[in-house]
């Protein structure tokens, strides 16, 4: 099964390209919105994407890097990691493509009105801007860098959020953190969370199924209720 590439009108002016894969069926469906690494939305993304229209999800992967370089840039391309700077700058920019892609989205027939963004490395943050402030009511982060200078953003968040990977977003539980104030209790974040298919996917392209954690072990947790309702 896959995708296509759409268009999606910017709040701000001008469109930026979208991949959007559909499952097949006409039952409602929740989305899944992946926020790319620096290199775009490459074969890897698309991949994913494809992957998450066959278990029966929508998923779509909006181009944030529109406004400088836009397009997938190859691994060994310098200007994939020129175009993400300056970071937290480029983060914010792309707050309104992810609402606007979630906004695209829920125009969809098939949508059942829930949503979670995905995202990797450099769209990690979008974890946890995604149910602040941008719509989204789960957010995960695989292998997300700057992700301490989002840690505030957490203070009021009732929806999940969860990491998985190097970086952590818990500032008691980074060793090179030095949190100014206690976290407070109550938020919701699961360090723990492990996602092995996208880690995997996007990583090395890797074609050996990855393995799963097994219940009752430390690393796994039930899954939420984002699928339902």
């Amino acid at each position: 099964m896959s995708g296509q590439g759409i268009r999606i009108d910017s709040r701000a002016g001008g469109s930026f390209e979208c991949y959007l894969a559909m499952p097949s069926g006409s039952d409602k469906v929740p989305a899944i919105v992946l926020a790319s690494a620096v290199h775009g939305v490459d074969r890897d993304i698309r991949d994913i994407a494809d992957a998450f229209a066959s278990q029966g999800y929508i998923a779509a992967a909006p181009d944030l890097f529109w406004r400088s370089i836009p397009g997938p840039l190859a691994r060994d391309d310098k200007r994939a990691g020129e175009r993400s700077q300056p970071r937290l700058e480029k983060i914010k920019a792309g707050e309104a493509d992810m609402a606007d892609t979630l906004a695209e989205v829920r125009k969809l027939a098939q949508h059942n009105g829930r949503a979670a963004v995905i995202g990797f490395c450099y769209g990690g943050p979008y974890a946890i801007l995604g149910p602040k402030r941008l719509g989204y009511d789960a957010g995960i982060s695989c292998h997300g860098t700057q992700m301490l200078d989002f840690v505030h953003e957490l203070e009021g968040v009732r929806r999940r959020c969860a990491s998985s990977g190097a970086t952590r977003i818990s500032p008691r539980r980074h060793r090179c953190a030095k949190p100014t104030r206690p976290r407070p209790r109550g938020w919701p974040i699961s360090i723990s969370m492990f996602f092995p298919a996208c880690c995997t996917a996007t990583c090395s392209r890797a074609t050996r199924k990855p393995s799963r954690p097994r219940r009752g072990s430390s690393r796994w947790r039930a899954p939420s209720r984002f699928s339902t309702g």
